[in-house]
């Protein structure tokens, strides 16, 4: 892989958060194939050490959700892909905030069920 300028990922080290599955992994293993050093970032360590060591890697087990722990961390890398992500599984309408923010509804798509629901309009998208 290399830009127009002629630079490759050889030699390079990368950083993709999320990557013991998933988008995450095949991005790691794009990276690694195409010569960078990759660095599997991921809250499942068991799954970070496995990729690694298929990817030729190092894998990083942490919880980037806890910032707190992070204040202090330095890190040497070329390329950051920040694809990890924090996933509450329920219904919208009972969906908790993160953080203590509000989750925000713009651009969601809405399905029939959803009418009525107060979660907002559906703008065409929820069938007939």
């Amino acid at each position: 892989m290399r830009d127009d300028d002629g630079v490759g990922l050889t030699g390079r080290k990368a950083l993709v958060t999320g990557a013991a599955s998933g988008i995450g992994a095949a991005v790691a293993r794009e990276l690694a194939g195409h010569g960078a050093d990759v660095v599997v970032c991921d809250v499942d360590a068991d799954g970070a050490q496995a990729l690694a060591a298929q990817i030729g890697g190092e894998a990083w087990a942490v919880d980037l959700s806890d910032t707190a722990a992070l204040a202090d961390l330095r890190l040497d890398v070329d390329v950051v892909v920040n694809n990890a992500g924090i996933q509450h599984d329920a219904p919208m309408d009972v969906k908790r905030p993160v953080g203590g923010r509000r989750q925000g509804m713009r651009g969601a798509r809405l399905g029939p069920e959803d009418r009525g629901s107060g979660l907002g309009r559906c703008r065409g998208q929820c069938g007939a």
